[in-house]
């Protein structure tokens, strides 16, 4: 039902967001347009380098913080900042300091992170008016199921969760719920409602409250005592960065700001009006803030610099070691891997592998030997004894279908209640339908069937047209002779399962085959072809165009396409599956107590047939990567699927390097050779590559470079090292990163409980 919102959510996200923006960029909040009057500064404390702290300073920073423009969706936000590009939730909820500093302060915060869980529980979700399984909560599960757990667990574990657990899932739901916009909530309810049936809006809908947990700013998920904790660490970490001798001057925070304003309006619109001022829009936030330009240059001044001592103390990762190990060597190599045919996808194309090699294989397949592909071929003749369906004679023939549908539908009316009035069309009638009234004359009969309901009476019709053309062979050929011809190649098999036609008898229709003409011929067999039919329903018109004069054995491939292989395969799990459910019923019993049909246990009965070659294909792969497969490997099928060709590959690899693999002498034996191809293999894209040397000249082990196709390469030239992508780079550094992050945040948080640099009691200015 939301396939529709989930396919244009992205494009609903930026329309109603865009609503949202346009009106605060032009119009800001109603009532805060004249600035804020002047007021004395008020000492509070002193920061790390002895400069003073005032009352007003930290509320201006945490009412600076509390919004930003990632709180646009959010429609029950008070007031909106653009100015903020989200300094709390990238600096410190999407960042380890985040965390770090709840750790520092956690007895501080504990009230307030009960007091928001409880508000929390106590919020009513929306429910639509007259249905309420049509809820809020249901397109937050939808489309946010992350966000969803998250409150299932604080309102279910509150109670047995540390402060510190409250405030990671706190945070991540604060940042959840930026995500998706309320107005677009609204449309999906909306949507829904029409979908059940309810054709009157739920007038409440437009004003009601469908948030997460009814939360909606940072205090109101995070709690006050957080933020001015947040807001004392990055006043401090100013001072930090002055003492290094950092600056930020007016022009640049000013510009910082206004860049903000320009950024939240491209973030929703990919065109912005080159007319726009921005430094106006950016004037217009100030005074909604209730501040004064100079004020909140100084706020911006504080957050750069706290963001340069953070940036500046990280260490130079340009030349770490870490770094010199992911810059991989790269090589043009000549990879050998298994032909398209044998790249299975599922485990029924394994187990027809098997059953073909059991068919063709001239050696009796020892336990030894059970993962050999075969080489030595049974003669045609034994194995068309053996396997029928598995030796066939090429074709090309021309054949041409009766459309009974057409043809029946161009017999006349007059012809049709001729047919219905005598014995033999009314005799059939009465047979086809029993509820049809007796009548002895032509005139009773007509009028029988003139009583019938117009659906029973074109029943009838088109039943007797067919029973009309199906009794005309001279009008069937005729019919045959204008259809349109298709012209087909064919592998046939004595059994002709791969013949597109509906016939019982395919071996007659082969036998046939055999022995017709070439097109342009006609004997008596021909004279059949014309007009060919098992069960006077389906009729065909077939010229043998092209036979081959010989019969050959089929490959792997032309016996899987063929549907041969489908057919022995069926033969076999059928013969053996009440084997297998008398030796171990309880997989194979439904709950009434009966036998599930075959096709429902396929992958359970194969995997009892071919169990010693399961066995083989593990021991094999502990041979080649040196570990023994794990108990969830060995019960997926997916396990042998991805393995089983190890042993033919470690036998090609070992034959290449020796130089003793031989060239195929037929299409059978050519059927099992590896392909191969010229490819640059870098060892930074694959991590199977990581210990292999790319010496020139050299081949590989058996690496797996696309998950479940195992290959193995011989290098041919030694290329230049590749450097390590940004992606990389960020991935090798990030731990790193987090531990200078960390160590610094130890070091500024200390120094600030030395020298009392942060309060929690803050007075009313």
């Amino acid at each position: 039902m939301l396939t529709f919102f989930r396919k244009y959510q992205k494009a609903f996200f930026i329309f109603t967001t865009t609503i949202i923006v346009v009106s605060f960029l032009f119009f800001g909040v109603a009532g805060s347009m004249g600035g804020a009057p002047e007021v004395k500064e008020v000492p509070l404390v002193k920061a790390i380098d002895g400069s003073t702290v005032s009352v007003q300073k930290l509320q201006r920073m945490v009412h600076f913080l509390s919004s930003s423009q990632l709180d646009l969706k959010d429609d029950k936000t008070g007031s909106i900042n653009l100015l903020n590009d989200g300094v709390l939730e990238k600096q410190f909820l999407g960042a380890p300091l985040g965390r770090l500093l709840a750790e520092k302060i956690s007895l501080e915060i504990e009230k307030d992170i009960k007091q928001t869980i409880e508000k929390a529980a106590s919020f009513q979700p929306y429910r639509y008016a007259g249905a309420p399984f049509v809820s809020s909560e249901s397109i937050w599960a939808q489309f946010a199921p992350e966000s969803t757990k998250i409150v299932g667990e604080l309102m279910t574990h509150a109670s047995s969760l540390s402060p510190l657990k409250k405030f990671d899932l706190l945070s991540q739901g604060y940042l959840g719920h930026q995500a998706v916009p309320s107005t677009f909530i609204r449309k999906v309810l909306s949507y829904q409602a029409q979908q059940m049936g309810l054709t009157e809006q739920d007038p409440a809908l437009a004003y009601a409250d469908v948030s997460l947990m009814g939360l909606h700013s940072a205090k109101d998920w995070l709690g006050e005592s957080y933020l001015r904790a947040a807001a004392q660490v990055i006043i401090n970490g100013a001072a930090s960065a002055k003492r290094l001798g950092h600056s930020v001057s007016t022009q640049e925070a000013r510009d910082a700001m206004v860049s903000n304003v320009k950024k939240a309006a491209e973030l929703l619109s990919q065109e912005t009006n080159a007319q726009t001022n921005f430094y106006q829009i950016f004037l217009n936030q100030v005074r909604n803030l209730g501040m004064n330009e100079a004020e909140c240059i100084d706020l911006w001044k504080e957050i750069a610099l706290f963001q340069k001592f953070f940036g500046s103390q990280n260490l130079d990762f340009k030349n770490l070691p870490e770094l010199q190990n992911i810059s991989r060597s790269q090589a043009l190599v000549e990879k050998y891997s298994l032909p398209s045919s044998l790249q299975f996808k599922d485990f029924v194309s394994f187990m027809k592998l098997q059953i073909y090699a059991d068919a063709v294989s001239a050696k009796k397949r020892s336990k030894e030997g059970l993962l050999e592909l075969p080489t030595e071929l049974l003669s045609l003749a034994e194995i068309e004894r053996k396997a029928p369906e598995l030796v066939q004679r090429d074709y090309v023939l021309e054949y041409a279908e009766l459309d009974v549908k057409k043809a029946a539908s161009q017999i006349g009316l007059k012809e049709t209640w001729n047919y219905q009035t005598q014995d033999e069309g009314w005799n059939k009638l009465r047979k086809q339908y029993p509820a049809l009234k007796s009548a002895e004359t032509k005139e009773e009969r007509f009028a029988a069937l003139e009583a019938l309901g117009p659906k029973q009476r074109l029943e009838m019709d088109k039943f007797s047209r067919e029973q009309i053309l199906f009794g005309s062979k001279d009008r069937i050929q005729k019919e045959l002779a204008l259809a349109k011809q298709e012209v087909r190649s064919f592998g046939v098999s004595s059994k002709g399962t791969e013949l597109p036609f509906k016939i019982a008898d395919m071996q007659a229709l082969v036998s046939l085959l055999e022995v017709a003409p070439l097109k342009g011929s006609q004997d008596a067999v021909q004279e059949k072809l014309n007009c060919y039919t098992s069960d006077q329903q389906h009729f065909y018109k077939i010229s043998v165009v092209e036979r081959s004069p010989f019969k050959k054995i089929q490959t792997f491939a032309e016996a899987n396409a063929s549907g041969a292989l489908r057919h022995m395969l069926d033969k076999k799990l059928e013969d053996s599956y009440f084997e297998v459910r008398r030796k171990d019923p309880a997989p194979y019993m439904k709950k009434d107590g009966t036998w599930k049909a075959l096709s429902e246990v396929k992958e359970k009965v194969g995997f009892v047939v071919f169990a010693p070659v399961l066995k083989a294909i593990a021991a094999e792969y502990q041979a080649v990567y040196g570990k023994e497969p794990s108990k969830e490997q060995l019960d997926s099928t997916d396990f042998y699927v991805q393995n089983w060709m190890l042993a033919s590959l470690k036998d090609s690899l070992a034959k290449m390097q020796s130089g003793n693999l031989e060239k195929p002498k037929s299409d059978l034996e050519g059927q099992w050779q590896l392909t191969s191809k010229q490819e640059t293999l870098a060892q930074k894209d694959y991590e199977s590559l990581a210990s292999v040397n790319f010496v020139e000249g050299t081949w590989s082990p058996i690496v797996s470079l696309t998950h479940g196709k195992p290959c193995f390469f011989k290098i041919l030239q030694k290329l230049e090292s590749v450097a390590p992508s940004q992606e990389e780079i960020e991935k090798v550094t990030a731990p790193m990163r987090r531990e200078a992050e960390k160590k610094l945040f130890e070091q500024l948080f200390s120094e600030m409980q030395t020298k009392k640099a942060i309060v929690f009691q803050v007075p009313t200015a």
